[in-house]
């Protein structure tokens, strides 16, 4: 009906096609939108309400057209304003429910990139980082900073023996040890590569670093 609408209109069916094939887009948009709700996509509600409220709408502007009910040009131009003021509501609401999910994603996506995936603590990326922001903290505020670097003794030869499962849930356990140590604001345990670890201790003297060191240890 769009490609020929003079066509329709000599044959006289264009009133009834232009409703109809209205009516089949706004059904296949509500059919999206319920698939997409049942599927847990955060924006769909808002699509479905949208387009429900057009599809109300269209309804009722129709069946004024049609002289179901009393209606005037005035009545159908409110409908049509109410419908699409409804439209566009709901649309608004749904771009902005996107663009919150596109950005806690994004959040998301930083996040990991600073996370090593086995043992949750940060990587290597996070440490560097933590320590040049360090660095450059006790060039204008001078104070100690201590730098722990910790590996596992044959690791691979218990790899070898107990099999990879094992060594990463010994690497988790580890892990965890050396992030309980960083107890305080600023400290930063990392996993460093491999089997090795590093934990960043600003404030921190060499006698504080070598307990902290010797109570990991132990």
């Amino acid at each position: 009906y769009v490609l020929v609408p003079d066509v329709l209109i000599a044959r006289g069916v264009y009133d009834i096609t232009d409703p109809l094939m209205t009516a089949v887009m706004l059904g296949a948009m509500l059919a999206a939108g319920a698939v997409a709700w049942r599927a847990g996509v955060a924006a769909a509600p808002f699509y479905v309400l949208a387009f429900a409220g057009s599809a109300v709408g269209l309804v009722v502007s129709d069946a004024g057209t049609f002289d179901l009910f009393p209606s005037s040009v005035t009545t159908a131009f409110i409908l049509t304003s109410v419908g699409g003021a409804w439209e566009s509501l709901f649309l608004a609401l749904a771009l902005g429910q996107r663009v919150r999910d596109i950005e806690l994603t994004a959040a998301r996506y930083e996040e990991y990139a600073y996370i090593d995936p086995l043992t949750g603590i940060p990587n290597r990326r996070s440490f560097d980082e933590a320590i040049e922001r360090e660095w450059r903290r006790t060039q204008r505020f001078p104070g100690p900073i201590s730098v722990i670097i910790f590996d596992i003794d044959r690791f691979k030869d218990f790899n070898d023996r107990y099999g990879h499962p094992a060594g990463d849930q010994r690497l988790i356990a580890v892990a965890r040890t050396i992030a309980d140590a960083a107890r305080r604001t600023g400290d930063h345990a990392a996993r460093y590569g491999g089997e090795e670890f590093a934990l960043l201790l600003p404030g921190t003297g060499l006698d504080g670093a070598r307990a902290i060191a010797e109570n990991v240890r132990l």
